[in-house]
């Protein structure tokens, strides 16, 4: 037989190739909303869920930044006094206050009728993927709220979704709004009785 050597030509063992990022192809990221808004809050009340966003993916990620959230109705900015994303924690699809994960700044607040949620925790919180995740827009009314307003909060368009890379957005429904809450006082009615029987009755 024969004994061959071989050599590198121009640089030495071991060899090596360049890095290669491995990133996420493009996809759709479908948004289903449900509106979770009571016909009727109060002045005063807080953590007031009013829409519920299932978020979910045909292949791979799509990692969520900011939802641009418009005030419908016929309310002004003043009749809320914050608004906050929360991420379903359990996985159960009812908002819980004490259970599920705070994912935006604590005191957003509507101007002009707008109001830019920006995700503020951990990545994965942000990220949606095949398994659906779902995330509720929860609002605290202000003390000062008009009684006789209407109030609801909504994604007008997928331009109002600002998420990283090249994904495609997509809605579910035509209408992604919560349905309108009703401002209402809470009264206190007292009732004070009084006799209207004789004190002596004949037979």
């Amino acid at each position: 037989g024969f004994l061959e050597t071989i050599r590198p030509l121009g640089t030495a063992f071991p060899f090596s190739s360049g890095s290669m990022a491995i990133l996420d192809a493009p996809n759709t990221l479908t948004l289903t909303p449900a509106s979770l808004a009571p016909e009727i809050v109060n002045p005063g009340n807080t953590g007031v869920p009013f829409l519920k966003i299932t978020a979910q993916t045909d292949t791979g990620t799509s990692r969520v930044q900011e939802l641009l959230l418009s005030r419908l109705g016929h309310g002004v900015d003043a009749d809320i006094s914050g608004v906050r994303l929360y991420m379903d924690a359990n996985g159960n699809g009812t908002f819980e206050a004490a259970a599920d994960n705070l994912v935006s700044a604590a005191d957003g607040h509507f101007a002009g009728g707008e109001l830019l949620a920006t995700f503020t925790s951990s990545v994965s919180s942000a990220t949606a993927g095949t398994v659906p995740k779902v995330y509720f827009v929860v609002a605290d009314i202000s003390p000062g709220a008009v009684p006789g307003n209407r109030i609801a909060a909504a994604l007008l368009s997928t331009a109002a979704v600002h998420i990283t890379g090249p994904d495609t957005i997509v809605f579910s429904a035509s209408a992604f709004a919560s349905a309108a809450a009703q401002i209402q006082v809470v009264n206190t009615l007292s009732a004070t009785g009084e006799s209207v029987m004789p004190p002596v009755v004949y037979l």
